[in-house]
């Protein structure tokens, strides 16, 4: 969507707001196609195309957007929204919200805006245990690409501690997928390459999955990053990838170590 409005769009700027999806190999092709990216809102000109990220827009930026006359570009994943809506939803219904998920996130933290300011972000046990449970019923969602035996076990917790829980499941059924496929692929290897970003949080999930195993772990973004003189001394070799590394940028690494 981000190349299809900057290559439509000749008569005024576009500005991508923050990073698109947590990968530097898909921001730099974007910067490469003219975007342009900025911080916050005000470094938009009057009249300009801005483009969100794909976790989400906060309703202080739609409503600021408005104030300056700037279109937005919605970008945000549909899985995304759908937790939106349930936070929502849940919170309409007379629920303390529980927004299982990294604090520091952008996802959560627009999530959290759908859940009211009654609402808890936490992945940790000990704020479960913690928190004012007085007659309190607890709606539970998460950041969609959490682990889910995480979020089963901080959900037990919560059960518990004799609290009426219910839980809407957010989490990304591509997400599970890839952890899943991963645990299968270590039955079969000595060795695993995960692709994508350090800031991406699916793919700090892979690569925790694949320390944990105690196998070899290379954490890379592209080519340059393999080490090939390494890479040969093991005779099978895991990949997996982010959900937002880029398919060309996996391609690349897989003819890669064909050749090797």
């Amino acid at each position: 969507m981000a190349k299809e409005s900057l290559d439509r769009e000749k008569e005024r700027p576009v500005f991508l707001l923050g990073n698109i999806v947590h990968n530097e190999e898909v921001i730099q092709h974007i910067e490469d196609h003219g975007g342009k990216f900025i911080s916050s809102l005000e470094e938009a000109e009057p009249n300009s195309l801005v483009i969100t990220k794909a976790h989400g827009v906060s309703q202080t930026t739609l409503q600021q957007a408005q104030e300056k006359g700037i279109e937005i570009q919605d970008t945000t994943c549909p899985i995304v929204q759908t937790a939106q809506k349930r936070a929502q939803s849940l919170k309409d219904e007379g629920y303390k919200v529980i927004i299982i998920g990294e604090k520091d996130h952008p996802e959560p933290q627009v999530i959290q805006e759908y859940a009211g300011k009654n609402s808890l972000i936490t992945e940790e046990e000990g704020d479960l245990k913690n928190m004012d449970k007085a007659n309190t019923a607890i709606g539970v969602v998460a950041q969609t690409t959490k682990k889910r035996d995480k979020v089963e076990k901080l959900i037990q917790v919560l059960q518990e501690e004799g609290q009426k829980v219910k839980w809407e499941d957010t989490i990304c059924n591509e997400v599970s997928d890839r952890q899943k496929e991963l645990k299968q692929i270590l039955k079969q290897t000595q060795g695993v390459i995960v692709i994508g970003s350090r800031t991406s949080a699916n793919t700090t999930r892979l690569a925790e999955i694949v320390k944990d195993s105690g196998q070899k772990l290379w954490w890379i973004n592209s080519v340059p990053e393999l080490p090939a003189e390494e890479i040969k001394t093991y005779e099978t070799i895991g990949v997996v990838s982010g959900t937002s590394a880029p398919d060309w940028e996996v391609q690349k690494i897989i003819d890669f170590l064909k050749e090797l």
